[in-house]
């Protein structure tokens, strides 16, 4: 794929920093770069000078108060903290810089990590005027990608290509194999030109260029089966973070459960009837000989009525006079004059 190229940038770089000025069609790249002394590694602070938007690459977790102390002095707002692939000799600092200034960490799809934006091979990273175009160089580890500036004109290789060098091949699923053939097809044929920005550097190294690497690289320079063979042979201590993460965020505080009152929505009031009453008055008004009322009949049952029971002898009440009811004789109501209610269905007396 053919880029548009632009004028070319004047880069002036020293022992763990780099400064960069891109003129021409009203852009202006800051670049710096930045040196980890116990993993040797290079991180590069990149920004469009007019807008300030920044992003950062391979961010080191102990010299994350510099970072921010550097982005704070330039005026600079950072958009991305990204990383060519996943650390065995350091511990990114993408986390910290994305917890203290809010901005979205990026890595590779292919490695597996996690990340705010997951990359694949085509995709930018914009800030300002300018892109880095994500391009797949995997060997090293198989999520390992080069960041190439949008003008073709830098390449932050990471592992990838160092100076001279490249990355190791005999852990985290590398593979000599993939690695030459990343290499030759992915770096090498960018332009001559082109800035190499490695992500280590344990010679003195800063900088090298596509041109030189394709001529001088002493691994690089052989051909695939002999790469492999050298890849094979080398006899290299272990990482000593292999397999480390960033430490996790302090936990939240435990939540308080709420205890949720069981309330009955619009209680309906107690029901009462007099036949549940246990007023000995009305019980004995109902049943003078128990005392109690009758229970209520079941729901949906006829009530069956009372079988009447014999009083004792002694017990029954004499006859009032008139022939009177004995509710009527025991409240001393007076029996009604005769006449007074006739029986249209009985004779009349005669007397």
């Amino acid at each position: 794929m053919l880029l548009r190229r632009l004028p070319a940038a004047a880069v002036a770089i020293g022992r763990g920093i780099a400064t960069a000025t891109a003129t021409g069609a009203g852009r202006q790249l800051l670049l710096r770069q930045l040196f980890e002394a116990s993993s040797c590694t290079y991180t590069y602070l990149l920004a469009d000078a007019r807008s300030g938007d920044a992003v950062i690459i391979d961010p080191v977790l102990e010299t994350v108060p510099r970072d921010l102390r550097l982005l704070r002095e330039l005026g600079l707002t950072l958009r991305y903290a990204a990383n060519t692939h996943c650390h065995a000799d350091h511990v990114t600092g993408s986390g910290a810089l994305r917890r203290a200034l809010g901005c979205s960490s990026a890595i590779s799809r292919a490695s597996g990590a996690s990340a705010d934006i997951l990359l694949g091979e085509g995709d930018e990273l914009r800030f300002g005027a300018f892109a880095l175009r994500v391009v797949p160089t995997p060997g090293h580890t198989p999520g390992c990608v080069t960041f190439v500036l949008d003008d073709a004109s830098v390449a932050f290789t990471g592992d990838a290509l160092l100076v001279r060098g490249c990355g190791r091949t005999d852990f985290q699923q590398g593979c000599a194999r993939t690695l030459h053939r990343s290499v030759h097809e992915r770096i090498f044929t960018l332009p001559e030109s082109c800035r190499i920005l490695p992500g280590h550097d344990y010679a003195g190294h800063t900088e090298s260029t596509v041109g030189e690497e394709r001529r001088h690289n002493p691994r690089l320079t052989l051909s695939a089966d002999a790469f492999v063979a050298l890849m094979e042979r080398l006899e290299l201590p272990r990482p000593r973070l292999m397999g480390a993460a960033p430490p996790p965020p302090p936990p939240a505080p435990p939540k308080t459960p709420k205890t949720k009152k069981k309330t009955r929505k619009n209680p309906k009031p107690p029901r009462f009837s007099a036949a549940r009453c246990r007023c000995p008055g009305q019980s004995a008004l109902r049943d003078p000989g128990r005392g109690l009322a009758p229970p209520p009949p079941r729901r949906g049952h006829a009530p069956s009525p009372p079988r009447p029971r014999p009083l004792p002898a002694e017990a029954t009440p004499p006859a009032p006079p008139g022939g009177c009811c004995p509710l009527v004789a025991a409240l001393g109501v007076a029996p009604p004059p005769p006449g007074l209610f006739t029986n249209k269905g009985a004779a009349p007396e005669r007397g």
